[in-house]
């Protein structure tokens, strides 16, 4: 998903003026603002965003949406998922979910592979292999720096699958269920 599809769930106006450098202003609603202000740039509460393209400038809108909470400065970083899938008789028999996302620590992304799954009746038969070679390459694709993967400490064939196919057991993982 580009930065231009993120917006359709907000509030946005693209205003342009080929006559600038950067043509394309994307304006956001502020934080705690009910709408677009239209204010001039250097007085608005908009979260602006200019390039020479849309993307350009959607990308850049998208970076500045900070919000300040409880003292603590929020900035939304934009994520992107797949869902990868194998299917037999037309019923879904295995899957796995596949994030990309990024943080200020690299230019590169780095990827998550979550959720892999295959009903029991079909494991042991590489499906779940083929899957996770197919996210490897999609990782290897979008440029991600690491691929993480999770697993529950009770599912060592999981564990056994991920080392062959070239995963390192790096660290634990810790969850809340909220």
């Amino acid at each position: 998903m580009n930065a231009t599809d993120k917006l359709k769930h907000l509030t946005f106006v693209v205003q342009h003026n080929p006559n600038c450098a950067k043509p394309f202003l994307v304006r956001l609603v502020g934080p705690g603002m009910p709408q677009i202000d239209y204010k001039p740039y250097r007085k608005t509460t908009d979260l602006l965003g200019f390039g020479s393209t849309l993307e350009e400038a959607s990308t850049e809108a998208l970076a500045n949406r900070i919000q300040l909470r409880a003292g603590v400065k929020v900035q939304e970083f934009a994520s992107t998922g797949f869902k990868f899938s194998l299917e037999r008789s037309g019923k879904e028999v295995a899957r796995a979910f596949f994030y990309i996302m990024r943080n200020d620590l690299h230019k590169e992304p780095f990827g998550l592979l979550e959720d892999v799954f295959v009903e029991e009746s079909f494991r042991g038969k590489g499906l779940g292999s083929k899957l996770v070679k197919e996210v490897i390459e999609k990782a290897r694709e979008c440029r991600c720096y690491k691929l993480i993967a999770t697993s529950r400490h009770s599912r060592p064939k999981v564990h056994d699958l991920y080392e062959r196919l070239g995963f390192q057991n790096w660290g634990l993982e810790f969850r809340m269920n909220l």
